[in-house]
């Protein structure tokens, strides 16, 4: 399967909206969370409690506040590919190109063990191909 990007369009919640009148900063883990889930759903045909990915790293550049009558995507992609990790590459930004925050975040493939496993063979041959 191809694709030139995946995105996930966000529906802002009051609740993610703090004292200052943008969004919260914890809130932004739970975008590319939703992001990262609707990606792999999407080109995995997985259910969420599947997926068995645990974060290792998450490094995110807060670059512009996000207010709450803003409407903001979240760009998803395949960065890296290792034995039992994936590195996903994030952006959060609106219709009219501004860019809000970027991300890149690691996760790990675990058994029901909580112990790493190799990362699926199709996810592998999808990042490879993404990667080349």
């Amino acid at each position: 399967m191809t694709y030139d990007e995946f995105v996930t369009d966000i529906q802002l919640r009051y609740g993610d909206i703090d004292a200052l009148g943008h969004v919260n900063n914890a809130a932004y883990l739970t975008y590319y969370e939703l992001a990262r889930v609707n990606f792999l759903k999407n080109f995995y045909k997985i259910k969420a409690d599947e997926i068995g990915i645990v974060i290792a790293r998450a490094e995110i550049d807060f670059l512009k506040p996000i207010h709450f009558e803003d409407k903001i995507h979240v760009k998803t992609d395949i960065s890296k590919v290792g034995k039992t990790s994936i590195t996903f590459s994030h952006k959060i930004y609106s219709d009219d190109g501004t860019i809000y925050s970027n991300a890149v975040i690691v996760g790990v493939f675990v058994d029901e063990n909580g112990k790493s496993r190799n990362v699926p063979e199709d996810i592998v041959k999808f990042a490879n191909s993404r990667l080349k």
